[in-house]
């Protein structure tokens, strides 16, 4: 290795850093300077797939063009474009005033934007922003590694998967036997992926090479390589492929000992030139670009002194054309450009000791670019502010570490401000100077890394758009990453392994995937290392068990994802076992309800790769034998078992790797669900009355009975129960809840001769799927026959048999006329209640004219200017109804089963009447909807009869009044209009005793004012005679003998019945045959007569009652 001169150690740099990579401007603007306008194009398209070089155009206006000076393209989310923070790359204007960046995006959505860095005659301005939508593809290969630890049955294994791309590492993991067919052992998940770099691939360059570069050298939007062979004065181009691979070195001379090399482009054509720092001669060499990857000879200029060391190139004067600044023997030197490829005289400062490195930012804010310069012997860095016509002030120093090698700028923590990062070769560290913003720095803040850093690059490691720290460790064949925190602060190193003595990093993303790779050149080796920017997620999983005997090759199986390919690691030999293994038994469903139609399929799934038979039992008894394919077996088809839960058990017979074994679960047959409907077959009924309520119980075709019973309750108290009958029912009805479907039509064509109301109404199942019907009385054909509907045809009638029709039906108030059944066939009329009833109508014998019964007729209900509820209509050939069966459109069948109960027992009113089915051991119980039973009171009658008739006035007559046996209350008899009195009644006997009726015929009621039971009645007249009766009278005289010539009163007493008054009228007096008077009888019976000239003697006197209208 040749000696560098003028240091005891060689220098190299990294890729050079343009003016304005990480701030707005560059160079504050003259006053006249003139506004501009920046435009971004994309080609070929906004939507592209991944590995496609897309074109990015400005141009730049103002309104001309502009055509001198320098774009930056960035990521329009990320603040403060920069170095590892959101730069794309940047281009330098052409005469077209355009400058065009050649670039391939990783998959997702790059928003870019163009930003035109200011000159002194022209302001900056920046494009909208351009999304670029990347389509992801399995472009990127992936690697994977396998280790495993532990013992036979009880492995460990572990590893990793690494891949490129920007997507974050997805994907499944599997291990496989490869021995046993690739059967699988086991899978794993990937842990979360982190960024790193892999490999490190030699690329041949010259002798003792330091210095790297890159840009696009050939403009295929490839990233190339440019490195300084110090040891064979010559530069090496390496042309990228876009994989990540380089083609072999094209050499072109240079001057003596090349330490540096920069890129530019010097002439404004955009094609990219190279600047090299030739330490032996303290010269400069420019290689203009042929625009193909190739250079011409090198043109030599005088650099800052006797030794360059590092190079940067940047517009120092604000004229739009790169400048290069030189460090070398304790100076720096400033070249102004030309813009044709040539550069004016140097001119030099002067720095405290050998300027190391050097490079350009705007320290203060004042968008003039600045120098910040490493000195190497006094450990510092040196700032130079820009005067911004390419001259610069007296330096500023600030400590850094030990033997300050290189030194690099951007923006650390992310306030658009100026820091500066330095490689202490000495101490093993970088430092971190934070700048204030008014071109001062902050204390240095070491990070430790490998020995020797020679020298450090920023770059977005990890891709959250912050600068992290790559640094190359010359003495440890290291280097060193530090991520940065965004806060100014770094995480600590990681360190990967780089060739034997690595000396420049410099950045760029050589495959195409988005991701930051690495170029590193080893001077030991003389090549330059690529170290691609990957992704790694590790994995492992524990308790592996290999099935069988012997030695078996495992490899774990990555199935890639939708950036990468799938890949397999290099196997490891395990040692096989016999297994035992899980056997798992799931049932879909879980749960079945009892019935014929239910079925559940039990799968079987046995662990890893095993083959051969299983059988199975539920509740011991055998399900049969399945051979296990795939390691599972399917078993299907149970039901028609009683409703309980079942014990499944699994028995996998073993095979060559594994052990028999055994697994279970249960799974459950639930009880049917039931609908029970209840129907009176006389409603209303007078009290006493007999009905029979049915009960149809509906098992949604679950087959057989168990004993079971409904028990009938009236407004809530037990009238009684039945014991339910299975019965099997088909509806031969189509359609028969679909009554506002199509199938049904209005007998005189439409049906807009009826008002149909959405079926919504709630039936008698609990269902809103009853319908209401308002019929108009619209003149149909046919008496009676306005408002007809008719169904679907019920299919598969026989002449000459039983059919029964049934339908749920209520008014709306009750008291509607309705008539039901098959027309022209049979027909029955109903009258409705208010509450749902079923109706049924049995025929022994349907017309032998079928084709009348189902030709364009069917099943109707006929209603004239009625408002009704129609629900479940059903014919059946049967002689008896069954429980209602929906249809669609053919006939179906049920089960179900039937319960009745009759009873003469309820009371007057309205009863609720309710069925309540008690399950049985594979159904369960079920409540109907109320029936609403109207029990009328039962009509009595009066029978009346007299004890005496005719009888004497004032003789007690007795009546006696016979009503219904049960009847209660009391009995009121009249005579004519005329109450006499009220008797109590019993046994539905009442009794009245009259003493006082008027003599004559008398016309004699009896009126029974009812009960809760029984209605009012009254009695037929009985006509009862009443004639006088005698009586009693006495006659009494005042002296008796009297003297002739006394007077005598005689005083005549009339006496009647007590307490019916006193007789009237007269009484003839006479002595003999002589009549002596008449007087009348007083208001107490009494009459006087007196006589004063009855002769001496015996006089025969005697009185006579001539009687009233009672007495006689």
């Amino acid at each position: 290795m040749r000696p560098v001169q003028a240091t005891p150690f060689a220098r190299v740099r990294s890729i050079s850093v343009t003016c304005g990579l990480f701030f707005a401007l560059c160079v504050a603007p003259a006053l006249a300077a003139t506004s501009t306008t920046t435009t971004l194009a994309v080609g070929p398209s906004n939507s592209v797939a991944a590995g496609t070089v897309v074109t990015l155009t400005a141009t730049v206006t103002n309104p001309s063009p502009v055509t001198k000076g320098t774009v930056q393209f960035c990521d329009a989310l990320i603040s403060h474009c920069g170095p590892g923070r959101g730069l794309y790359g940047t281009a330098t204007l052409t005469s077209a005033g355009t400058a065009v960046l050649r670039i391939r995006f990783g998959t997702g959505v790059a928003n870019v934007q163009a930003s035109f860095v200011a000159t002194s005659a022209n302001a900056g301005s920046t494009s909208l922003t351009n999304a670029v939508a990347v389509s992801a593809s399995s472009i990127y290969a992936s690697s994977t590694i396998l280790n495993e630890n532990g013992s036979v049955g009880a492995y460990t294994l572990s590893g990793a998967v690494s891949g490129f791309g920007t997507q974050s590492l997805g994907g499944t993991l599997a291990f496989l036997d490869s021995t046993n067919a690739n059967v699988l052992i086991s899978s794993a998940s990937l842990n979360a992926p982190t960024r790193s770099f892999a490999g490190d691939v030699p690329y041949a360059v010259g002798s003792d090479p330091k210095s790297s570069a890159v840009s696009d050298f050939n403009g295929d939007g490839i990233p190339d390589l440019v490195v300084a062979n110090y040891g064979d004065n010559t530069v090496s181009v390496l042309l990228g492929n876009g994989d990540g691979t380089f083609q072999p070195k094209v050499t072109y001379a240079a001057g003596p000992w090349p330490l540096s090399v920069a890129v530019g482009d010097f002439t404004g054509n955009g094609i990219q030139d190279l600047v090299v720092a030739n330490n032996g001669t303290g010269t400069l060499s420019i290689l203009l670009g042929n625009g193909n990857g190739t250079f011409q000879a090198p043109v030599t200029y005088a650099s800052s002194g006797s030794n360059p060391v590092d190079i940067v190139v940047a517009d120092l004067n604000g004229d739009g054309i790169p400048d290069l600044a030189v460090a070398g023997d304790g100076a720096v030197a400033v070249l102004l450009g030309n813009g044709d490829g040539t550069f004016q005289p140097r001119v030099t400062y002067f720095t405290s000791s050998v300027a190391r490195a050097v490079a350009v930012a705007d320290f203060n804010g004042d968008g003039i670019p600045d120098l910040v310069v490493a000195d190497e012997m006094t450990s510092e860095v040196s700032v130079f502010l820009g005067n911004g016509d390419g001259t610069f002030r007296a330096p500023v120093t600030y400590a850094a570490g030990a033997y300050v090698w290189d030194i690099k700028v951007g923006d650390f923590n992310g306030d658009g401000i100026a820091d500066v990062v330095v490689a202490n070769y000495v101490d093993g560290t970088v430092s971190v100077l934070l700048g204030n913003g008014d071109g001062t720095l902050r204390t240095p803040v070491a990070y430790a890394t490998g020995a020797g850093p020679w020298a450090v690059a920023l770059a977005d490691v990890n891709g959250d758009g912050i600068p992290d720290l790559v640094a190359t460790n010359n003495w440890g064949g290291t280097v060193s990453v530090l991520l940065g925190n965004g806060d100014g602060t770094f995480q600590p190193q990681v360190t990967l392994t780089a060739g034997v003595a690595p000396m420049a990093a410099t950045v760029g993303d050589f495959n195409g995937d988005g991701v930051t790779d690495l170029a590193v050149t080893d001077d030991s080796s003389n090549t330059v290392l690529a170290l691609m920017g990957d992704q790694s997620a590790t994995f492992s999983t524990s308790g592996i068990s290999i099935s069988g005997s012997g030695t078996h090759n495992v490899l774990a199986s990555y199935s890639g994802d939708a950036s990468r390919t799938a890949s397999q690691s290099a196997t490891v030999p395990l040692t096989a076992t016999m297994i035992t293994p899980t056997v798992t038994v799931s049932c879909l469903p879980t749960s079945i309800p009892y019935g014929p139609t239910s079925l559940t399929y039990c799968t079987v799934n046995v662990s890893g790769s095993a083959t051969g038979n299983t059988s199975m039992t539920y509740n011991g008894a055998s399900w049969g034998s399945v051979p296990l394919s795939g390691g599972a077996a399917v078993y299907g088809g149970m039901n028609g078992q009683p409703a309980g839960t079942y014990s499944i058990v699994d028995s996998y017979a073993g095979d060559s790797n594994y052990t028999a074994a055994t697994g279970s679960t249960t799974f459950t047959i639930n009880k049917a669900p039931t609908v029970t409907e209840v129907f009176s077959s006389a409603n209303p009924i007078a009290y006493g009355g007999s009905t029979t309520f049915t009960a149809l119980v509906d098992t949604g075709g679950a087959g057989a009975w168990g004993p079971a019973s409904v028990a009938f309750t009236s407004n809530g108290v037990s009238i009684g129960s039945g014991t339910v009958s299975s019965v099997t029912t088909t509806n031969l009805l189509p359609y028969s809840q679909n009554l506002l479907g199509s199938t049904w039509s209005g007998y005189c064509g439409p049906l807009s001769n009826m008002t149909q109301d959405t079926p919504d109404f709630m039936a008698p199942d609990g269902t809103a799927t009853a319908a209401k019907f308002v019929v108009a009385n619209a003149a149909c054909a046919g008496p009676g026959s306005n408002g007809v509907l008719i169904g679907g045809l019920p299919s598969g009638m026989t002449a000459g048999q039983s059919y029964t029709d049934s339908v749920w039906l209520r008014g709306a108030v009750g008291g509607e006329t309705v008539n039901f059944g098959l027309n022209d066939c049979a027909m029955i009329g109903v009258t409705l209640t208010s509450s749902w009833q079923r109706y049924t109508a049995t025929w022994s014998t349907i017309s032998p004219d079928i084709a009348i019964c189902e030709g364009g007729r069917g099943f109707q209900v006929i209603g004239a200017n009625e408002t009704y509820y129609m629900w479940g209509a059903q014919a059946e050939q049967s002689a008896t109804a069954g429980p209602y069966v929906a249809t669609g459109s053919a006939a179906a069948t049920g089960n179900g089963g039937i319960a009745t109960l009759t009873t003469t027992t309820l009371p007057v009113g309205s009863n609720a009447i309710v069925a309540v089915y008690s399950g049985d051991a594979n159904t369960l119980t079920s409540t109907s909807a109320a029936l609403t039973e109207t029990v009328t009171p039962e009509a009595s009658t009066v029978a009346l009869t007299s004890s005496v008739n005719p009888a004497n006035y004032g003789a007690p007559v007795t009546f006696t009044a016979q009503a219904t046996a049960a009847a209660t209350g009391s009995m009121t008899f009249y005579d004519g209009a005329t109450l006499l009195g009220t008797g109590p009644m019993a046994g539905g006997v009442a009794t009245y005793t009259a003493t006082g009726l008027a003599t004559g015929s008398r016309s004699i009621t009896a009126s029974y004012g009812g009960d809760s039971d029984y209605s009012p009645a009254v009695s037929a007249a009985l006509s009862q005679v009443i004639v006088r009766t005698a009586a009693t009278v006495t006659m009494t005289s005042t002296f008796n003998p009297s003297a002739y010539g006394q007077s005598v009163t005689f005083t005549f007493t009339a006496t009647g019945v007590a307490g019916l008054g006193t007789p009237g009228g007269t009484v003839a007096i006479s002595d003999g045959a002589t009549l002596l008077a008449t007087p009348t009888l007083n208001s107490s019976g009494v009459a006087t007569f007196t006589a004063a000239d009855l002769i001496v003697g015996s006089h025969p006197l005697a009185a006579v009652y001539g009687g009233d209208a009672n007495y006689k």
